[in-house]
């Protein structure tokens, strides 16, 4: 064990950056602004372990005798060969998986062997004080993946679109006070840096609707 440990590399991307990494196995990993990967030198025959903080989208080398697990948190996301996202942020009590392609299980310590199995297109949210799930299926799950670009770019989108995609961003869920506002229209251009309190305050001033914000959720009414 002491020899394994020795031949570990840890990996941090500054704010307002991301990288992409090379895994031993020929696995790649894109690691989002404030994000640490762990992960050995060699991975070894039986299983291909990495550890990981902030957020990183996977494309791993399909293996079916060793499974590449991301250990984030308390919170095992196993795969042979896959392409999903992982956000486990230090200052958010959850860690959720979104699954591009091929086949993952998210484990908890409350699932023990048997964990749950996600689909293409599905993003599970676990809270890491409860271990309490939650699966959700997107139209747009590659918007998850938006990051990666470094903006987020609005033309004539609906306020309702830019919501949808936010929603996946940042883990928060919107409420409309008036279904009007829905189908306004705005154009606009991001960082995926900024705060979705950032982006809807642009919004706000530059269409005259208000909103308020209470844990995950984000209430939004004309003013």
């Amino acid at each position: 064990a002491s020899q394994i440990a020795e031949t570990y590399q840890e990996l941090f991307t500054p704010y307002g950056t991301w990288s992409v990494v090379n895994l031993p196995d020929g696995s790649k990993v894109w690691l989002n602004a404030g994000s640490s990967l762990k992960d050995p030198t060699q991975f070894n025959d039986k299983q291909r372990v990495v550890s990981m903080q902030g957020e990183a989208y996977f494309e791993v080398s399909h293996d079916k005798h060793a499974p590449f697990i991301v250990n984030s948190k308390q919170i095992k996301t196993c795969v042979l060969g896959t392409k999903f996202n992982v956000r486990a942020r230090q200052d958010e009590n959850r860690v959720v998986t979104t699954l591009l392609q091929g086949l993952v299980r998210v484990d908890s310590p409350r699932t023990e062997e048997n964990g749950y199995l996600l689909k293409p297109g599905q993003t599970l949210n676990v809270n890491t004080d409860t271990y309490q799930a939650e699966l959700i299926e997107y139209n747009q799950p590659t918007d998850v993946l938006l990051w990666i670009n470094g903006k987020l770019e609005f033309k004539q989108q609906s306020l309702l679109e830019i919501t949808n995609i936010m929603e996946k961003l940042y883990d928060i869920k919107f409420i409309y006070k008036d279904e009007a506002l829905k189908s306004e229209r705005f154009t606009g251009e991001f960082s995926t840096d900024s705060t979705a309190d950032e982006i809807l305050n642009v919004l706000m001033h530059t269409n005259h609707f208000s909103y308020k914000k209470d844990g995950r959720i984000v209430r939004v009414m004309k003013k």
